[in-house]
């Protein structure tokens, strides 16, 4: 075992670990530690074949005003370096002898971690992944998604599976929670259901009082979540083609009256689509005349006032780890339903005043069901 002191730091590796590497790990760099400075302290043990600084400009760290105003926001790490040399001999001199402490506060050797042993983040991507297969999952049978409250995702998942279905209001209905996913946005999830009639279902699930403020939006989506960011132009471009095939071909002779609104969550990818709608455009604009096979032969117009439909485009799926700027790890969902007017869109102060009514009568309901024997009247 060899001990290695740098300052009042304490640093011990068996010869083995020594042996097999020849990069160091340079720890606590000054703000005027430059590559040049540092292969100058270096290139005393041996030739150096790469220096890589980390948190800082190639030429130095920089401490301009703008990343000052960064750095009171929130506290990073100092910066730091790998210094690679052509021998390991050379490394092993450099953790033993080196002691710059004007340019940096230690340095060690650098072993690269054993992909097989990072136990914690192996576990973190299995996890990431089951989550993401159970999403996929849920989508396959999924025609209608609510964006609702996540205080409310549990309670709203107990009510919509087991309450509604009983009442007569919907008998004539068929339809089933798929699942919830969790929150998607700071406050707001995803509810998953398959039915046989989702316009339908959408607006009498609006005009439910109980569900009257825990329901943010409603969005009518084809069956299946596709890979992508909407972020990225190829993945918001089939977005809006894949939303598109709920409209036949065979119905021209409405196409100079429907008028489209564009619905997205999160709401961050809203300019997203409405780019991509502009693609489409100009893309049919230029193919008058010709074979189109676009699923919707004609120029997509927005009117967000005097709609008369709604197309949805759906972040069901985010990722943001490692790999997040690739298009593929993300899954959306998109779809076109007609316009409907809710009450939601009448509501008054009377309605805002009778929740607790409904809040009441939804716990009242929950006691009789878990309380069978209890009399009611």
């Amino acid at each position: 075992l060899v001990v290695i002191v740098s300052g009042q730091v304490c640093f011990a590796f068996s010869t083995e670990q020594m042996s097999s590497n020849n990069r160091i790990f340079v720890g606590g760099l000054s703000n005027q530690c430059t590559e040049q400075l540092l292969e100058q302290s270096f290139a005393q043990y041996g030739r150096v074949t790469d220096i890589s600084i980390k948190g800082g400009a190639d030429n130095g760290i920089d401490d301009s005003e703008e990343k000052k105003k960064k750095k009171k926001k929130k506290k990073k790490r100092k910066p730091f370096a790998f210094v690679t040399f052509e021998s390991t001999q050379s490394a092993l001199d450099a953790i033993s002898n080196a002691s710059h402490q004007n340019l940096f506060k230690h340095v060690e050797n650098s072993n690269r971690i054993d992909p097989s042993k990072r136990t914690r983040s192996n576990a973190s991507r299995a996890k990431e992944k089951s989550y993401r297969d159970q999403i996929l999952q849920m989508s396959k049978q999924t025609n209608l998604l609510l964006q609702v409250q996540s205080t409310h995702a549990d309670r709203l998942v107990e009510y919509i599976g087991e309450v509604i279905p009983s009442e007569s209001d919907y008998e004539d209905l068929e339809f089933q929670v798929e699942g919830v996913a969790a929150a998607v946005t700071r406050n707001m999830s995803l509810l998953f259901l398959s039915t046989s009639n989702p316009t339908e279902l959408a607006l009498r699930l609006s005009r439910d009082a109980i569900l009257f403020r825990a329901v943010k939006k409603h969005y009518i989506v084809n069956k299946g979540a596709l890979e992508g960011d909407l972020k990225f132009d190829a993945t918001s471009d089939a977005a809006v083609n894949h939303a598109l095939k709920q409209i036949p071909k065979s119905s021209t002779s409405m196409a100079s009256d429907r008028k489209f609104r564009v619905h997205a969550f999160p709401p961050s990818k809203r300019s997203f689509i409405l780019s991509a709608i502009e693609r489409y455009n100009d893309s049919n604009a230029a193919c008058i005349g010709e074979e189109v096979s676009a699923p919707y032969t004609h120029s997509i117009h927005l009117d967000p006032r005097n709609f008369t439909d709604i197309l949805s485009g759906v972040q069901v799926y985010d990722y943001s780890g490692r790999g997040s700027e690739t298009e593929e790890n993300g899954l959306f969902m998109s779809g076109v339903g007609p316009a409907f007017v809710t009450d939601n869109d009448d509501a008054t102060d009377d309605d805002a005043v009778n929740r607790a009514f409904y809040k009441l009568k939804e716990a009242m309901g929950r006691f009789i069901r878990e309380h069978k024997d209890f009399d009611a009247s």
